[in-house]
């Protein structure tokens, strides 16, 4: 057809002949056009038949090159299968019987559904992420391979012509016979078959054929080297050894190949995958590469950054992810554009979130019921907006119950790590989904039941600014945290709204238990305030719950109500614990700001405020085997209670009071008291604002009873005369150890504490150790008489 229109084109002259005819000043005749108009009719026609003949053979040729992605992946992968044993499944597929002991079986997968059986065997060859998922369970495809060697022999692929997604035409093992008849592609009539495959639904059908065992050539991939950093950060690093290899991976066509390295993470709880495929260059802002040290970085999770948390992690297999629950990851090498090996580095195993999740006993066991705490991370993971941790919900299996704290944790540390050892630089923690995130530590308020045990390790230089009720610890409401135990704070600064405490905000039905807050060395800055609320060294506020074997001995600010240990408590029970004040040159007046301003150790500051040494305000149930030698100042001060009721019994204040109601003991309320007693020699003596300070405790007298009697009865001074003083601290031999801010009191007693300690105000019961808490030591300062003897009075 082509050369009967060259001819009639070349006997009516050249082209330009031609076109200067058709298109001559006299017009066309319409036999002329009739046969323009049909040369243009054939041409097109001619060009259709063309073009689809094209389109249909490049459609052949992607199909083959399919097939052949297919074969070279499930060979690969089945090979590794087998290597490590895993290839004793029994679901092998379909059997050829006419292959006789040959063992040759078949499997068929049309858009993602495996016929025939072959199910185990297809995800050993085929696993997720091998290929392409539109291919692996969008396609239809047929396998046909040796079981005894573990050898793919051929793929057919079948697809349809305009569209990948198209496959009207299902695979199976019996029809494999005919499908090879088609194979032979030297033939034109075989060509035309094959490209019409089906011709009826525009199938076209794509085949790739491997060799037999002693014909292979196969590439040698080299493990990459892998490595899980469980630290403030959660990330893996992986090295590709095959990358810039001296003998270059090649294809069947001689084209060299670079090896693909994937990192799989897996949930061992939840079952879902993740797979990273690691490139040097990455849009994926969890993925980073050095090329100096080529080495990849995948964090798994980042609390500092919006988005990288662990459980915003979308996994490409099964469910989502359950925070919390251990995950495994795996590094793999490994190539479908040649035959090789696949080659993987042991999987390795780390919590999502913590250190490590375990029994309490440390065995092993299906239903972990502790979360380990080994750095800032683990700790702010604690709270579920941050992590999305919820052990309480019973659909994730997680049954965490405690929190255990095997390290001392540092903020600056973190910040270091974070910042590239640049601790000065802030850092901020995002709660999940939150685009903004807040500078400085974020409080932990944990929404379901837990115990937290410090295990008498430390966490230090906590910075929380801005919050709400802060601390270590945020706001804790009833049924949350049962109890908080063996735990010391160094230098921690707490400026919050509502509640302020080192340990903690806001505690509600908490038992705290051998806790103690403390600096390394004295400072007159304020470390633990509440803007608008209640402070305390220890707790802001708690209500219920208890609080025993604990201290503090920190500058505390609030507004409503301040106190040494706790702002604010109400039905709580306190035994056996103490506050430790700061002095100067052994005076609590010389211990001033940098303005010259004498800086008391409690401070309430609003137009009511209540003060204490102890405890700013207190009510109900009571306090026992306790002191306070912080000095305390606001518009109602108290040595040790600022306002009270309740029951108060065995203890003693020691620190200066000033204020318009200033107290020795307790500046407000109606307390019992019992065996409780003030240190006279600091309040009477010195005058506050032109009033002399007293020691008793109430405004007015009881009924029945004069002012003398009751104060006498219920509260009185233990420096009241000499042998009163000697009688109550004891000799100088029983003295227990103290670690003293004022350098004249660490030289004057020799580190030594002149007074009664909780322990000498109650002892132990019998077979515990005064060592195993923190409150065998007095942490602070006190005042300084002479030693061992008092004045007598005048």
């Amino acid at each position: 057809m082509r050369d009967m229109i060259r001819k009639n084109i070349k006997g009516r002259g050249s082209g330009r002949d031609l076109s200067a005819r058709l298109f001559s000043s006299r017009g066309m005749t319409m036999a002329e056009l009739l046969v323009v108009t049909a040369i243009i009719a054939i041409l097109g026609g001619v060009s259709f038949i063309g073009v689809w003949n094209y389109q249909r053979s490049l459609g052949q040729v992607e199909r083959d090159g399919i097939a052949k992605e297919i074969f070279v992946a499930a060979q690969n992968h089945l090979t590794s299968a087998q290597g490590e044993g895993y290839f004793g499944s029994t679901d092998f597929g379909t059997q050829d019987l006419t292959a006789g002991d040959r063992d040759i079986y078949y499997f068929a997968v049309n858009r993602g559904a495996v016929s025939g059986g072959g199910e185990d065997v297809f995800h050993m060859m085929l696993p997720f992420g091998s290929i392409d998922e539109t291919i692996r369970l969008g396609g239809n495809y047929l396998i046909r391979y040796q079981k005894s060697t573990g050898l793919v022999l051929d793929v057919f692929y079948c697809s349809g012509a305009g569209s990948p997604a198209k496959f009207n035409h299902p695979l199976s093992a019996g029809e494999y016979d005919t499908l090879m008849q088609l194979v032979d592609t030297a033939e034109e009539s075989r060509k035309k078959e094959r490209r019409n495959f089906k011709e009826g639904d525009g199938s076209i059908l794509g085949w790739y054929g491997g060799t037999m065992p002693d014909e292979l050539s196969r590439a040698n991939l080299k493990v990459p080297e892998l490595t899980v950093h469980n630290e403030e950060r959660l990330f893996v690093t992986v090295k590709d050894l095959n990358e810039g290899m001296t003998d270059p991976i090649r294809d069947s066509d001689g084209n060299t190949v670079r090896p693909s390295l994937r990192l799989i993470v897996t949930g061992t709880l939840s079952g879902a995958k993740k797979y990273f495929d690691l490139e040097a260059v990455s849009g994926d802002p969890r993925i980073d590469y050095d090329p100096l040290t080529k080495l990849y970085t995948v964090i798994l999770d980042d609390i500092t950054e919006n988005n990288l948390h662990f459980c915003d992690l979308v996994p490409d297999e099964g469910g989502s992810f359950t925070p919390g629950e251990n995950i495994t990851v795996q590094a793999v090498s490994f190539t479908n554009q040649a035959l090789a090996n696949i080659a993987s580095t042991a999987e390795k195993t780390v919590n999502s979130l913590f250190a490590d999740i375990g029994a309490a006993d440390g065995s092993a066991g299906n239903e972990p019921d502790t979360a380990y705490i080994a750095n800032i991370r683990h700790l702010e993971n604690l709270d579920g907006a941050i992590s999305g941790f919820s052990p309480g919900d019973e659909s994730n299996q997680l049954d965490i119950r405690a929190a255990a704290q095997t390290d001392d944790l540092s903020w600056t540390d973190f910040k270091k790590k974070i910042n590239g050892y640049d601790g000065t630089a802030p850092v901020k923690i995002f709660e999940e989904g939150d685009d903004e995130g807040a500078e400085g530590y974020h409080p932990v308020s944990p929404d379901y039941p837990l115990t937290y045990d410090g295990r008498n390790h430390s966490i230090k230089e906590i910075e929380v600014t801005g919050a709400v009720a802060g601390g270590v610890f945020g706001t804790i409401a009833e049924n949350t945290v049962s109890s908080i135990s063996n735990l010391e704070l160094i230098d921690c600064s707490v400026k919050a709204v509502k509640a302020a405490g080192a340990l903690a905000g806001s505690v509600t039905g908490t038992d705290i238990i051998n806790v103690l807050a403390r600096d390394v060395k004295s400072g007159t800055d304020t470390k633990i305030e509440a803007s608008d609320g209640k402070a305390g060294g220890l707790v802001g506020e708690i209500s219920g719950g208890s609080v025993r074997y604990s201290a503090a001995a920190l500058i505390v600010r609030g507004t409503e109500s301040a106190g040494g240990l706790i702002g604010s408590a109400g039905g709580t029970e306190i035994d056996r614990c103490y506050s430790g004040g700061h002095t100067k040159d052994g005076s609590y007046q010389e211990f001033k700001d940098s303005e010259g301003n004498t800086v008391c150790n409690v401070t309430a500051s609003g137009s009511s405020g209540k003060a204490g040494g102890l405890v700013g305000t207190f009510s109900g149930s009571s306090i026992s085997n306790s002191y306070s030698t912080c000095s305390a100042s606001g518009p109602a001060a108290g040595g040790l209670i600022g306002s009270a009721s309740g029951e108060i019994r065995n203890c003693y204040a020691a620190g200066m009071v000033s204020g318009d109601s200033a107290y020795a003991f307790a500046a407000e309320g109606s307390p019992a008291l019992s065996s409780c007693r003030y240190y006279e020699i600091v309040n009477e003596i010195e005058e506050m604002d032109g009033e002399t300070v007293t020691g008793f405790s109430y405004r007015e007298p009881l009924p029945g009873r004069d002012h003398d009697s009751e104060s006498e009865e219920t509260i009185s001074a233990f420096d009241r005369d000499t042998d009163t003083f000697n009688a109550f601290v004891g000799g100088p031999d029983g003295r227990s150890a103290a670690a003293a801010y004022d350098p004249v009191l660490v030289k004057a007693y020799s580190g030594k504490y002149h007074l009664k300690t909780v322990f000498e105000l109650a002892p132990l019961p019998a077979g515990e150790k005064e060592e195993d808490y923190y409150v065998s030591v007095h942490r602070g300062d006190w005042p300084s008489p002479e030693l061992f003897f008092v004045n007598e009075p005048s």
